[in-house]
């Protein structure tokens, strides 16, 4: 019996290890400013504003790309810090006894993590703007209007 169970923790232990590699090294390609896919850098530009880009003339695509490059990492650690902290008021909730100042603390917290997140990808477009061609421009406005939900026309 005893070889059994000596198997047994023999198994469990590799299984924990083989767990936590795994865990870390998802943890790094999540964490990591351009995930998995570092040999494509706009792979951490968000869907949305990739579907603008590609429809700009290629200059002004040049120039917005770059913009996003360089506010990209801020950005995505205000978005870590806000799921951080979503999964702190998750447990804040769940806590007993509940301590409601420190979850409204919590919340406006993530709030402005997600606000400088924002604030992070509209400074890229600010950037970028002035350096826009008219032709650019005008395309931009064109695609935002039809990405905008209010403005769709049904």
């Amino acid at each position: 019996m005893s070889n059994v169970q000596s198997r047994l923790t023999w198994g469990i232990r590799t299984l924990l290890v083989c767990s936590a590699v795994l865990n870390v090294a998802l943890s790094v390609e999540i964490l990591s400013p351009s995930g998995a896919n570092r040999d494509k850098p706009d792979s951490v530009i968000p869907p949305q504003l990739e579907t603008i880009i590609q429809r700009l003339p290629p200059e002004d695509s040049k120039r917005f790309k770059a913009a996003l490059r360089h506010h990209i990492p801020a950005a995505l650690a205000n978005r870590v810090r806000a799921d951080e902290l979503s999964a702190q008021s998750l447990r804040l909730i769940q806590a007993e006894p509940l301590d409601l100042p420190e979850l409204k603390l919590t919340i406006g917290q993530i709030r402005h993590a997600r606000q400088a997140n924002v604030d992070e990808l509209l400074a890229a477009f600010y950037e970028c703007l002035p350096e826009m061609s008219e032709q650019g421009r005008k395309q931009l406005a064109a695609t935002w209007r039809e990405q905008t939900p209010a403005t769709k026309k049904d």
